[in-house]
């Protein structure tokens, strides 16, 4: 004997397509909230420790000098470090400050 008085299923599957947009759009969301908030907080931070090291490698590969001249460094490859380096001197930028933000 049925429990139902119609066929739940076409009702479970909109259910179904209802909860997996949902959750989408809750995690796309929660996701611009927390870039909205680290783009709002980003001025209260500084650069990590490695930082000027990391620009410092950077900069000998883009002059064609040895990276080996930053002394206690262990050396992981300059590619990131490149394209910021790249990016920073196409927007202009000089101060310390701006180039890090």
């Amino acid at each position: 004997m049925r429990s139902f008085f119609f066929d739940p299923a076409p009702l479970l599957a909109v259910l179904r397509t209802i909860g997996k947009r949902l959750a989408f759009h809750s995690a796309l969301a929660a996701c611009a909230a927390l870039a909205l908030v680290g783009g709002l907080v980003v001025d209260d931070y500084g650069p990590s420790a490695d930082t000027i090291t990391q620009r410092n490698i950077a900069l000998a590969y883009m002059q064609q000098e040895n990276p080996a001249v930053v002394p206690d460094v262990r050396y992981y490859g300059p590619a990131f470090e490149l394209a910021l380096l790249a990016g920073e001197r196409l927007l202009g930028l000089q101060d310390s400050r701006h180039i890090h933000l």
